[in-house]
């Protein structure tokens, strides 16, 4: 697991990667005397990295302190302890780090925090264990947090949305893969895996199949045919560029509706050829001020068109890949 790509492949769950973050944050050499004193009786057997263990040791103790002594509004303890997992098993492969360890650090988590009026249990969960760990992982990440994806499919004009739907159907393809390879049939090879499949999809069904706005745009488990990605950089950019919430443009500048209908009217196939030809924009600027006496616009007003912003904001890089799988509109 590669959390760094996670985060650039699925900035929708930026919500998470704040929590990870929150998760690794650096130990303090303050209010760390218990912590400290439990880690290293817990560590002191372990001949290597010695260090960075005591480290890890720590911050997965506050962390499951933290968990038993916050409440927390944005999702269930359950979610929070999943993720926690997640996160761990990153900081596993990264640090070598022994299952017996982990588990010691776990109990003795629990045994301390058991006196809070918060008290959960949360387990470790030895994802090493698993076939197909990573593809595993995924899954549980979408379970954890399929209310984050519910959310973004709710809403095409989400920035991310091509970016989530992509992520959706990459489960998907993972999840029949998973399916047709250990449970073919309903017969359980693997009963563990084929145990998580169908935790798997039931929360999908029930959470993002079974709502009429939102299946129309994923596809169905049953399905033997896999999903192909799309390509979301045009997209995102495009949907960036467009965004009423940006804050880069004035909202205190007087603005002449009637008259800018009435330029972009006419002007409105240019606009989209200036996208790609940079060299247009000179001479459509230059055609935008010849007109703009005609229809009452002062200097002022017509700065505030979109061909005025930054050539950066405006224009799509030619060195944007366009060899993307093309779906009907429906789809998208």
């Amino acid at each position: 697991m590669n959390t760094e790509k996670w985060k650039r492949d699925y900035p929708f769950f930026d919500t998470i990667w704040k929590l990870y973050d929150q998760f690794d944050k650096t130990v303090s050499n303050e209010g760390n005397v218990l912590y400290d004193s439990i880690c290293q009786s817990i560590i002191e057997n372990i001949s290597e990295n010695n260090g960075k263990h005591i480290d890890i040791c720590i911050k997965l103790m506050r962390n499951l302190w933290s968990l038993s002594n916050t409440k927390y509004s944005d999702m269930l303890n359950s979610e929070h302890c999943t993720n926690l997992n997640i996160w761990l098993y990153n900081e596993i492969k990264k640090h070598s780090i022994p299952e017996e360890t982990l588990k010691e650090i776990f109990e003795a988590t629990n045994t301390i925090t058991l006196t809070l009026s918060n008290y959960y249990k949360c387990t470790y969960y030895p994802f090493n264990k698993d076939i197909e760990p990573e593809n595993l992982l995924k899954l549980l990440n979408f379970e954890a947090n399929i209310n984050i994806i519910k959310r973004v499919l709710e809403d095409k004009g989400n920035t991310h949305y091509c970016q989530c739907k992509n992520y959706v159907y990459e489960c998907a393809n993972i999840f029949r893969t998973l399916n047709s390879k250990y449970c073919p049939s309903g017969k359980a090879n693997k009963e563990n895996i084929c145990s998580k499949l169908k935790t798997f999809q039931s929360s999908y069904s029930i959470s993002l199949y079974d709502k009429p706005e939102i299946k129309a745009n994923i596809p169905s488990l049953d399905s033997p045919h896999s999903e192909t990605l799309i390509d979301c950089s045009h997209k995102e950019q495009v949907i960036s560029l467009q965004d009423p919430k940006d804050e880069s443009v004035s909202s205190n500048v007087p603005f002449n509706v009637p008259a800018f209908v009435g330029i972009m009217g006419g002007l409105f196939p240019l606009l989209l050829i200036v996208y790609k030809y940079t060299t247009l924009r000179p001479k459509l600027l230059s055609i935008i001020k010849n007109r703009r006496i005609d229809n009452n616009l002062d200097e002022e007003e017509i700065r505030e068109l979109p061909l005025y912003k930054s050539e950066k904001e405006l224009i799509i890089s030619d060195e944007v890949n366009y060899n993307m799988t093309y779906l009907p509109a429906a789809n998208v």
